[in-house]
This record gives structure tokens, C-alpha cells and sequence, in this order.
């Protein structure tokens, strides 16, 4: 991938490389590591079957992503086998000259075909751009799906507007959906996706209106993601914390439990005088107190002269001079609940 080759350079020219041992490349460990992953019984569907180098290329590469990552890569699902006849190959020199990716001045994109002609508003885009620039097609029908593509856009002003519009509200799916497949996403990469998710509506209505093939898009194939964008409205609040670890993140309303466990740890005394007019109204003893300390938890305290009136399922906790100190069933719930909230 233009990823992966950026990765190399930069590690060619830092001389940073990390060694495998060989037998990670060798074909029938690197197959059997793929077909692991893919949990199929071949890989004749992804087309690489009988590509030993490529096979054992790509054997290693996952099994350098398992080894660093040190978890379940489980968004890795498939492999993409491409023929290099299918490209006009251009090397390193002739690229280098014709300035397409990068100056001879500084080698920044200032003056290169590419800082011409990168207009895009996504980071998906820009790396598409620069792919393509980087591997010319030579298919005539692939080249004139693109030109019939650019001939629509320029025709169909205001939809080419509005879907640039829609499209600086999407976040770059393509390295969000690896954070979150590798449990590295915060509440705010969920709610990335929720709005570039909706934006999908409006952007796949536009391209559709652009009558070329590689505009139109199956509106029917985004309803699973719809409804989890929906999902993700229901649960976390507009604005989240950066963080998990500070809380905050999860809606008010989405789970009970939990709302009532947040309940607790920020308004623990609102309860505890909820709970004491409670008993007081249930016992009819005014003089009924709710407390806590360090060393006996929470108890429920009553003076001598209203022991008489204390009901049944109280339990005798503590003795003292001038009063008795109990617990209760909904008191050591709620003291459970309080110190682990």
C-alpha cells in the first residue's frame, strides 16, 4: 500500500528496520497464518493462492502486526491481490524528476502534480489522490470510468458542492475503524463516526444525481450503519471527555444502573437524606438519623427511647450509651452500591 511504502522509505532512511527471522516469510507457515486469520480453508477466493512471494510477504507483514500489537487484529478479514500489469509502473527516478509527489527543492509538495491537483477535504481522499497519481491505470474502461467521473462532477455544480460539504464532516474511517476493532477507539472516535456516518444520507443522494459509475453507491447498504450511529447518539453524550478514565461519557438515560450508580457517587448525601425521611415517615420515630463513619459503614440511628418502635427487620449493628445503631437490607444494598460507584 502508498501507506506502507511511506513507512519504508522513512525506515530506509533512518536505517530503522526490525528483522523477522526467514522462516516467517517461508510459504506454508505464512499460508497457514493467513488462513488462520481469514478463517477460511484456502486462499483461492482472495486470488493469491499460488503467489508464493507475495503469500509469504503477507504472512510476514501479520505476523509482525500480531507480535507488536499483541492482541486480536480481528478487522483484518481479507487480503487484496492486485496485478502490477494493471498499473503504468513508474520508478523511483522518473517519479523523483517529474516531481509528481514531492519537489527536488525540499522535498515537500509544493510545485508537484500532486499539490496541484489535491483538492480532496478527507484524509481517505488524499491518500486515494495520491495513489492513483503515484499508479496510473491502463485499462481503458477503468481510465474512462474516471474521466466520465470528472466530466459529471464538473457538470453537476452545486451537488459537487455539496457533497465537498458533507464530506469535511467525515472523519478518516479508514484508521478510526482500526482503532475501535483494536479496542483503541475513545468515546470521541465513536462519535466521529456516528456524524460521518450521517452524513452518508446526503453525500450518497448527491453522487447518485452525478449519473457516472463511480459515483453511484446502493443507498440500501448503509442501514446496519445507520442504526449504529443511532446507537451511538443513544449512549454518549455530545461532547465526551477525551479520556474513559474520566467519566462523563455515557448519556444520561441509556442505562439505568448505571445512572443510578452516578447518582450515588455524586449526590451519595441527597440519598442518604431521601433514605432518612424514608425511614422516618415508615417508623414514625422523627428522631431516626442516617449515618456513616469508617468503621461501621452506614447504619441507621435510633435513641433508646423509640427501641420499642424500631420494626422487625432492622439488625442491631452497634450499642451506645444513649441510642442503638442498625442496618438494613436497603442499607447494605446502597452501601455496596455507594462504595464501588
Amino acid at each position: 500500500s502508498e501507506a506502507g511504502y511511506e513507512i519504508f522509505q522513512r525506515m530506509f532512511a533512518e536505517k530503522s528496520f526490525a528483522y523477522a527471522a526467514d522462516d516467517v516469510f517461508e510459504y506454508p507457515a505464512a499460508r497457514e497464518r493467513l488462513l488462520e486469520q481469514f478463517k477460511t480453508r484456502s486462499l483461492e477466493g482472495f486470488g493469491c493462492d499460488n503467489l508464493n512471494s507475495g503469500v509469504g510477504a503477507a504472512g510476514a507483514l501479520l505476523y509482525y502486526i500480531q507480535d507488536t500489537q499483541k492482541q486480536d487484529i480481528v478487522h483484518l478479514t481479507g487480503i487484496e491481490t492486485y496485478s502490477l500489469e494493471n498499473f503504468l509502473l513508474i520508478d523511483e527516478v522518473s517519479c523523483r524528476n517529474l516531481e509528481l509527489l514531492s519537489n527536488l527543492q525540499n522535498g515537500g509538495r509544493q510545485t508537484t502534480l500532486l499539490g496541484v491537483m489535491d483538492m480532496t477535504v478527507t484524509a481517505m481522499g488524499g491518500r486515494v489522490l495520491k495513489r492513483w497519481i503515484r499508479y496510473p491505470l491502463r485499462d481503458p474502461e477503468g481510465i474512462g470510468a474516471r474521466q466520465d467521473a470528472v466530466a459529471a462532477g464538473l457538470e453537476h455544480v452545486s451537488e459537487r458542492r455539496m457533497v465537498r460539504e458533507a464530506l469535511k464532516t467525515v472523519a478518516d474511517l479508514e484508521r478510526l475503524g482500526s482503532r475501535i476493532s483494536m479496542g483503541q477507539a475513545s468515546a470521541r472516535d465513536l462519535c466521529a463516526l456516528k456524524r460521518s456516518i450521517r452524513s452518508l444520507p446526503e453525500i450518497v443522494a448527491a453522487g447518485n444525481d452525478f449519473d457516472a459509475a463511480l459515483f453511484c453507491v446502493d443507498a440500501s447498504l448503509f442501514s446496519p450503519l445507520y442504526a449504529l450511529a443511532d446507537q451511538i447518539d443513544a449512549a454518549i453524550v455530545d461532547d465526551p471527555p477525551p479520556t474513559v478514565h474520566e467519566g462523563g461519557m455515557i448519556r444520561r438515560g441509556y442505562h439505568a444502573e448505571l445512572d443510578e450508580l452516578i447518582r450515588i457517587a455524586r449526590d451519595g448525601k441527597s440519598y442518604l437524606a431521601e433514605l432518612e425521611a424514608e425511614e422516618r415517615k415508615k417508623t414514625g420515630i422523627n428522631s431516626l438519623k442516617v449515618r456513616y463513619n469508617k468503621v461501621f459503614g452506614y447504619y441507621i440511628e435510633i435513641p433508646k427511647s423509640h427501641v420499642a418502635s424500631v420494626p422487625d427487620h432492622y439488625v442491631r449493628k452497634q450499642t451506645l450509651v444513649n441510642a442503638e445503631r442498625y442496618i438494613t437490607d436497603a442499607l447494605k444494598t446502597f452501601e455496596t452500591k455507594v462504595l464501588g460507584a
